[in-house]
């Protein structure tokens, strides 16, 4: 997380998403969680291939269904903190 893309709120028009904040970058999506051990996930066009960071970035922007995807798809991750 850096001061050139900062954390996003994630709308979570569902209500039900575990996931608060995002931060998109050119090849990259990192996906802030509210619970659980681990709670920033970064994934990568590396780890998870390009039309996955793709995906994962027009649901955050959406502000809908990243969570689904993330636990129906369990992208790789590069990093989590």
């Amino acid at each position: 997380m850096n001061k050139a893309n900062p954390m996003i709120p994630y709308k979570n028009l569902d209500r039900n998403s575990n996931i608060i904040h995002y931060e998109i970058g050119d090849k990259h999506i990192i996906v802030h969680f509210a619970t659980g051990y681990w709670k920033h996930y970064t994934y990568t066009e590396m780890s998870a291939g390009e039309a996955v960071i793709q995906r994962m970035q027009e649901l955050a922007e959406k502000g809908e269904g990243l969570h689904t995807y993330i636990r129906k798809n369990k992208p790789r991750y590069a990093s989590k903190c």
